[in-house]
């Protein structure tokens, strides 16, 4: 099975609350399938549901979901990359992922 992967309009119009249980339903089902999380994927994963939000979070003064994400969302993100670069039998991406946030 592969894990289908929430890109595009996914995000528009959702609330912090919406995008979260998006990105838990992902890294679930990834972590299930036990399947490998390919750069180009998770690294839209994080700018789309990480880099991206906080930007306009932070941009935005009058926006009025303030928190980006909550801690089940944070730990969604945080474990895209953590198997992008420790995971065994999967090549190490640190050195790809932090060249990209550089």
């Amino acid at each position: 099975t592969v894990t289908a992967t929430p890109f595009g309009d996914a995000l528009i119009g959702k609330s912090s609350v919406d995008r979260e249980q998006i990105l838990i339903k992902y890294v679930t089902d990834k972590c299930s399938a036990r399947e490998e999380i390919e750069l180009e994927e998770g690294w839209r994963i994080l700018q789309e549901y990480g880099i991206d939000v906080v930007t306009a979070t932070l941009q935005e003064t009058d926006r009025i979901d303030k928190k980006p994400f909550a801690n089940r969302g944070y730990s969604s993100l945080y474990t895209v990359g953590f198997n992008m670069c420790s995971c065994a039998n999967t090549p190490d991406r640190s050195e790809d992922l932090y060249q990209r946030v550089n």
